[in-house]
Parts: structure tokens; C-alpha cells; sequence
């Protein structure tokens, strides 16, 4: 999903070493509206949708509306970090590709007892895959470590 302001304020109060419990409240909103977003998108009212078929829509030799051409447009619809989650747990083998060469495709799920990761990549890079993986683990049990303070366990 798109980033969020609310995603944005976690990742700012935990990079910024703020109070535990401001902390846990940042993540509860930034949990709430990633799944508000999600539910939109699967409503069919999710903004990158809505521009996909704009931009889908546009007959041959129409202009292309200045929208399109803005530069911002450009650099966010390039995902150097493409990810998708996976809702079951009975899969045994799965993953999610990259859509850039130079980028990362991650394909998660997030069961009971596991989170599980994986990632790809298109060239052998000995510095930012094993970084990505040692970051997304690290989040991860940070993320834990709040709602075991605050909730008894990591349920969000």
C-alpha cells in the first residue's frame, strides 16, 4: 500500500528514540490506517488503482494529461521496494518479484507463530540484500518488543 503520514509518524518516533508508549500508540495508527487503505483498495477505492485506469483509459494519440508527465509522478510510480503479502499459511513454497533490476521484491506473510520473508533480487548484491534482511528483522522485533509492553503479546 502507499505510504502513510501515520507510517511515516512510527518510523519517526522510533527513529527518534521517543517514550515507549508513544511509540506503541504511532504503530496502533499506523496499523489502523494501513488497514483502512487496505480495505479501500479491495472496495476498489484505492488511489494508485483509480490513476492506473486513468492512465489505461487514454485512447491512442490522446494528449497525456499534465498529471502524468509531472516528474513526482514518475519517481512514485518506480518501486525500488515492491511488496505483496501472503494471507495463507498453508503455502510451502511462495515469493514476489522485483520490478526494477536494481531493486527488491519482498513477498511476506505474517502467521500466528511466524513471519516470514523473502526476498529477491536480481543481482548478487553482498551488501544491501543482507542489510535488507538484518533491517526487516530488526523492525520486526522491535515492533514485538512494543506490544509485549503494551498489549501481552505482539497482536496488533
Amino acid at each position: 500500500r502507499s505510504c502513510s503520514l501515520e507510517g511515516k509518524r512510527f518510523v519517526e518516533a522510533m527513529e527518534a528514540g521517543l517514550d515507549h508508549r508513544t511509540q506503541f500508540n504511532c504503530l496502533q495508527a499506523a496499523v489502523r490506517k494501513h488497514v483502512q487503505t487496505s480495505k479501500d483498495c479491495s472496495n476498489a477505492q484505492g488511489v494508485d488503482r483509480h490513476l492506473l485506469g486513468l492512465r489505461l483509459s487514454l485512447h491512442e494519440g490522446e494528449a497525456t494529461p499534465e498529471l502524468f508527465t509531472d516528474p513526482s509522478f514518475a519517481a512514485s510510480s518506480s518501486w525500488e521496494l515492491s511488496t505483496s503479502h501472503l494471507f495463507s499459511e498453508h503455502l510451502q513454497s511462495w515469493g514476489f518479484g522485483e520490478v526494477l533490476p536494481h531493486g527488491f521484491g519482498i513477498g511476506y506473510s505474517i502467521n500466528r507463530g511466524e513471519s516470514v520473508f523473502f526476498i529477491t533480487c536480481q543481482k548478487q548484491d553482498s551488501v544491501r540484500s543482507p542489510r535488507l534482511s538484518q533491517e526487516i528483522k530488526r523492525s520486526v522485533e522491535d515492533m514485538q518488543r512494543l506490544c509485549n509492553l503494551y498489549r501481552g503479546g505482539s497482536n496488533l
